[in-house]
């Protein structure tokens, strides 16, 4: 009996507005683990408390006694909401207050965004890798997170930045995609 050969098949993508251009800024969206050019910066959604924006990969305990420990985060202070602490090549934006009743608020945003501008102009960043503040921790729509992030950062870009990585999950790539078809007719 002969063996079946089973057709070689290959997921060919396209069709969809996964890329926006304005002005010498190129956005694009695509998944959180699939870059699609490298970046110089990566912003992360980060809680006042420092807690949501952690690093998954485990590290060893310091080297430091427990009670120092403990004593260090009794005085730790929340972030201030709107700031974005710098660590490296990884920005946190602090966006999300777990202490509020609505998680985060649309102007923390807006304040988080300026802040970002300001860094990228700062520091000539033409690369940037960021998610959709607010709606990655947070309890804010994804189509709000959309239009606050065009608003706030792609209407009147840093001078520097030339990329954005929109990092988007999949549960969120419709309205992503419609959101980039969208602003393309607006500036048509």
């Amino acid at each position: 009996m002969p063996m079946a050969v089973s057709p070689h098949l290959e997921l060919i993508h396209g069709g969809r507005a996964r890329t926006w251009r304005r002005e010498g800024l190129e956005v694009v969206a695509a998944a959180p683990g699939r870059p699609p050019f490298s970046v110089e910066r990566t912003v992360v959604e980060e809680d006042r408390w420092r807690v949501v924006g952690a690093s998954p990969e485990w590290r060893p305990p310091p080297p430091e006694h427990p009670v120092r420990l403990h004593t260090s985060l009794v005085f730790e202070h929340a972030a201030e909401p709107g700031r974005i602490l710098r660590q490296a090549r990884r920005w946190h934006a602090v966006v999300v207050d777990v202490d509020a009743e609505r998680l985060v608020d649309p102007a923390v945003v807006v304040r988080a965004l300026a802040g970002i501008a300001a860094l990228c102009d700062r520091e000539a960043v033409r690369a940037l890798a960021l998610p959709l503040l607010g709606a990655v921790h947070g309890d804010l729509p994804p189509g709000e997170a959309l239009s606050l992030l065009h608003d706030g950062l792609l209407a009147e870009p840093p001078a520097s930045l030339r990329r954005v990585w929109l990092q988007v999950p999949l549960r969120h790539r419709v309205l992503a995609e419609q959101a980039l078809a969208g602003w393309s007719r607006a500036i048509g």
